[in-house]
């Protein structure tokens, strides 16, 4: 859970390992509860129990209906794999930051290593590759204009440029 609490991501997936050992706990807890012939504690667990499930059951189905590709992987997609741009620095307009999803979009479709620096860290990087991801707005796009930015991905909200 501590690796978990560290972790930049954050998936909800990497505290799956520790299931096992909390079902074993609540199972030995559980049977000392039964053990006591308590009515009153053995509805608690069940409550307790079918409780969980229901939860569980819950941001199961949340999780299923959200699924689908968002503005900010589709925007990544165009570059996925491409050897010009394998590990290129790619950088965030502030307004964008770098949320689980995007982070995420730019490591897997593009193969990117996410800057935290923003607008001002693109324009001093030296590197020919890196990108800026910024919001479509008329002053980003007239920003990319008079620097001479490419723009080598775009879609409705966000587009990519590099210099």
């Amino acid at each position: 859970m501590i690796v978990w609490l560290f972790n930049h991501t954050k998936l909800y997936w990497y505290i799956y390992p520790l299931f096992p050992a909390m079902a074993a706990c609540i199972g030995i807890f559980s049977a000392h509860l039964i053990k006591l012939k308590k009515l009153s504690l053995s509805v608690l667990l069940i409550l307790l129990v079918l409780f969980s499930f229901y939860q569980s059951e819950k941001m199961i189905l949340r999780q299923v209906k959200v699924r689908g590709t968002t503005d900010v992987q589709t925007v990544f997609q165009p570059i996925d794999r491409n050897p010009n741009y394998k590990k290129a620095h790619v950088f965030a307009e502030s307004s964008i930051g770098w949320s689980q999803s995007t982070h995420l979009a730019a490591l897997l479709y593009g193969d990117l290593v996410p800057q935290k620096t923003g607008i001002a860290g693109f324009t001093k990087d030296r590197r020919k590759n890196s990108l800026l991801l910024l919001e479509k707005k008329r002053a980003n796009e007239k920003r990319v204009n008079e620097a001479g930015y490419r723009t080598i991905a775009q879609n409705k909200k966000y587009f990519l440029v590099t210099k």
